[in-house]
């Protein structure tokens, strides 16, 4: 099955709907006006003409339910196509696409969870109605733009990354300058359920990513920051300024006389 097969066949229909749809509504406001102006020989003319607009609406809506009951949208989804297409599309529009598991898949920053058997699309805890991939993608794809083209404070989220690393130095006992796992930063950034909730682990990797591929690497008060790989501990995963897949662990923070 092929939503845009589909939506071919549907397209002429709703056109002819919103055509008769048009013409009735024009002929309804004039039925109106010519009863309030008196005017009873246009009346009785624009009441003959709504009649024929009220058959041709019927007659192309019912065109439109047939090719509409032809589609199994349940099936569409259940035996895999929607998102086959869905994959396809994004690699189109060069939206980066990790498939998780079973229906599960991260658009960075975005998580997007299908449901095949109730034909739900989840996109970061936000449903979003549609059956057509080629849709779904570019609905991704404008968002991520308005994301990438949001203002973006580095030196304020910098400052927020020092606190927390100073905080996890205090509670682990560690000296300054240790590498500190992003993920046990994040922790500290959100440290309730609730701001989690508002504040998820893609969130956080995509400010990480801004950062990042802003270059960002001095705080204010000259102490540098480094944001690193590492074979011990949790990676997050961004997407750098030329969208290739890039793995961070640790963040240090550091004076250089302190060596």
């Amino acid at each position: 099955m092929n939503y845009e097969e589909f939506y071919a066949a549907l397209s002429p229909l709703t056109k002819t709907v919103k055509g008769a749809c048009s013409a009735a509504d024009k002929n309804g406001k004039k039925t109106v006006a010519d009863a309030e102006n008196g005017n009873l020989a246009d009346l009785a003319k624009a009441m003959d003409d709504l009649e024929k607009n009220i058959a041709a609406q019927q007659s192309a809506l019912a065109a439109l339910r047939e090719a509409f009951d032809s589609f199994d949208n349940q099936a569409y989804f259940v035996e895999g196509d929607f998102e086959k297409q869905m994959l396809e599309a994004c690699q189109a529009l060069g939206v980066d696409v990790k498939t998780l598991d079973a229906g599960n898949y991260e658009m960075f920053p975005y998580s997007v969870k299908v449901n095949a058997e109730r034909q739900e699309i989840t996109v970061s805890r936000k449903k979003v109605s549609t059956a057509r991939p080629s849709w779904f993608a570019k609905y991704i794809h404008d968002n991520l733009e308005k994301l990438n083209r949001a203002s973006f404070n580095e030196e304020s989220f910098a400052k927020e990354l020092a606190e927390a690393y100073q905080t996890a130095l205090a509670v682990s006992g560690k000296p300054e300058g240790t590498a500190i796992p992003l993920v046990t930063i994040y922790k500290y950034l959100a440290p309730t359920a609730r701001a989690r909730k508002e504040y998820d682990m893609l969130s956080f990797s995509f400010d990480v990513a801004r950062l990042y591929n802003r270059h960002y690497t001095q705080l204010k008060d000259g102490s540098s920051l480094i944001l690193g790989p590492g074979k011990k501990g949790k990676p997050i995963r961004i997407l750098d300024a030329n969208g290739r897949e890039q793995l961070l662990v640790t963040l240090a923070i550091f004076r250089e006389n302190l060596g």
